[in-house]
Formats: structure tokens, C-alpha cells, sequence
């Protein structure tokens, strides 16, 4: 008998429009191949939703995290038609519900997982206990040329990319070992460490060019390197996933050239463009520069178990990660 997660790889392999986030590749290279399950919710046969999981344990304490450089997971939902607005609302309820059960069932001491904004009901999970916290992205929807981005830009976003554009030079990148280090360099720069490993890097990088999802950017002045991004993509979106810029290069505004470009690419390819976004409000403030829209998504937890040590050690995870 095939196991949920069986499933769950054969369908999401074969549905196109599953988020990269989602998809069994990237979830082997950021959890490891034995650290993911997934929950799979069938009527008459078929599946009506479903959700990946990153299971981990220290210490003794059994955990279902977010995966590194995962913004978030998707509660995939069998698309409904022709449903009055009651009998949508009993769909959710019901077939989320069932989803939350089955996560409960995998017996973990601490839930903690960021879903992406299809999730648009969280009451199933407030139902069985779990908290929640509101965050926001920032996006730019397909459809758009790039009259009609540049037209929604700020003025200063504007003059910025002009001028950006009269001395820097924007390459695609083919080494991964090449953005790595520039983007480590980078952090050095600002007295502080990469926070993602090279491996990792190299992982994602691997999977996403086998897959044709993902682009390395750099711009260049005279032949010098001054940001790079990476960027990883979808049937939907393209995501912002690193960059990284030289501080002594910022005031060139190189990374507001990369970026408009990337926006350009997912308008040019019939996707959104994500900023993956933010709380902190620098960032938010940049990102809303380019007339990106606010989202927002749901970040949902709850501690499940009655050991004192246990519940002491998931405070200060929480703590940590929060």
C-alpha cells in the first residue's frame, strides 16, 4: 500500500501548478530526503488537499518546522466550482479540518509552520488550539508590461534604475561557486556570517537548474561584481530567494536594477513576482517602492505537549525563532 508520502510525491509531480515550495525536489534538498512526510486527504479516490511537512528531533523533542529558505508551505485544495457561499465555507472547513486532524495525528511536540496566502482560513486550526500570527509579502501580479510597473513605482525608484542603468551591466550567472562568494563576501563586509551554507546553496542550485527554476543574476561595473540575487520560480512566480550587495556599492542602487529586471522577467513569462516578504520595515518600506501589493499570510503554531522540560525547551525555540 503506498504511504501518504508516496502519494503525495506522485501527484505533486504531476500537477504543474503546485508551489516550488511544495515540490518534492526542493523539499529533498532543504529537509533531506528522510526528514519530510506529507498529508494526503482522498475522497472517492482522489486527492482533495494536501500539505508537505519538515519533521525534526533533538533532544527528544519531535518538531514539524519550516524548512530553510522555505517562506512558506501550501495547503493544497481541490478547486471548487459553482459552490453557493455556504457550501464553499463547509468545503474549507471540513477538508482543512481534516488536514489539521491528520497533522495532529503525526503526534509532535511543537507545530510550527508558515503557510502561504492560499490559506486564506485559519479557523480549523484556532478550532484545534493552534495560534496564529498575521505576516505580509509584498507582489506584483502578472499581466502588467513594464510601462505599467514603472508607471506604479515610486519616482525615486524610478530615477534609481535609471541611473543604475547607465553604469552597471546585468549578467546571468552559470557558478553557483562564484554567487556564493560574492554573497558571503558581502555579509563580511557588514561583520556578519552567510546565514545559509554553501551546501545548501548548491543544492537548491542544482535541483532548481535541472527543473529550469531558478536564475543567478549579477551586475557588474567595469567587469567587478557589485550584487548578485538568485532567484527561483514556478508555473506561477518567481521568488526572490538571496542577494547579496557590496555596502560600499549600495548607493549605486545595482540591486534596484536587478530586481526590475526579474520583475520584467516574470511579467514577460506570465507570473507574479514575489519579494518574499518581510516584516522588518526597512525592507517593506523598499519593497512597497516598487508598487508591490501587500499580502498577507499566516504563521501558525501550537505546542502539544504537557512535559514541563519539553514545553521549557519549545518556549525558547519559539523565542528564538519568532
Amino acid at each position: 500500500m503506498e504511504t501518504s508520502k508516496e502519494k503525495y510525491i506522485t501527484f505533486a509531480n504531476a500537477n504543474e501548478d503546485i508551489c516550488i515550495y511544495n515540490k518534492p525536489f526542493w523539499l529533498d534538498a532543504v529537509c533531506g530526503e528522510d526528514n519530510w512526510d506529507a498529508v494526503v486527504v482522498e475522497k472517492d479516490g482522489e486527492i482533495v488537499a494536501a500539505v508537505p511537512y519538515h519533521i525534526r528531533k533533538k533532544f527528544g523533542v519531535r518538531c514539524i518546522l519550516e524548512p530553510q529558505l522555505t517562506q512558506c508551505l501550501e495547503i493544497w485544495l481541490k478547486p471548487t466550482e459553482n459552490l453557493k457561499q455556504e457550501q464553499f465555507l463547509h468545503y474549507q472547513f471540513s477538508t482543512i479540518g481534516e488536514v489539521v486532524r491528520k497533522l495532529l495525528e503525526v503526534k509532535a511536540d511543537l507545530y510550527y509552520q508558515t503557510f502561504s496566502s492560499k490559506l486564506d482560513n485559519w479557523m480549523p486550526f484556532c478550532w484545534e488550539g493552534f495560534n496564529q500570527e498575521t505576516r505580509y509579502t509584498f507582489l506584483i501580479e502578472k499581466g502588467q508590461s513594464a510601462e505599467d510597473i514603472a508607471a506604479r513605482m515610486s519616482p525615486a525608484v524610478r530615477r534609481e534604475i535609471r541611473q543604475a542603468s547607465e553604469s552597471g551591466l546585468i549578467e546571468e550567472l552559470s557558478d553557483i561557486d562564484i554567487f556564493y562568494e560574492y554573497q558571503t563576501f558581502a555579509y563580511s563586509r557588514r561583520g556578519m556570517k552567510n546565514p545559509v551554507s554553501k551546501s545548501l546553496t548548491e543544492r537548491l542550485y542544482d535541483i532548481c537548474k535541472a527543473s529550469n527554476a531558478c536564475k543567478i543574476l549579477a551586475v557588474k561595473e567595469n567587469g567587478k561584481i557589485c550584487c548578485v540575487g538568485f532567484y527561483v520560480y514556478d508555473r506561477g512566480t518567481v521568488y526572490e530567494l538571496l542577494s547579496g550587495t557590496d555596502p560600499d556599492e549600495r548607493n549605486k542602487n545595482y540591486k534596484a536594477l536587478m530586481t526590475y529586471e526579474m520583475i520584467k522577467y516574470a511579467m514577460e513569462t506570465g507570473r507574479n513576482f514575489d519579494f518574499e516578504g518581510s516584516m522588518v520595515q526597512s525592507i517593506a518600506e523598499n519593497n512597497r517602492r516598487f508598487g508591490a501589493k501587500m499580502v498577507p499570510y499566516y504563521k501558525i503554531w501550537k505546542t502539544n505537549t504537557k512535559n514541563v522540560f519539553k514545553r521549557l525547551a519549545l518556549k525558547i525555540k519559539l523565542g528564538n525563532t519568532r
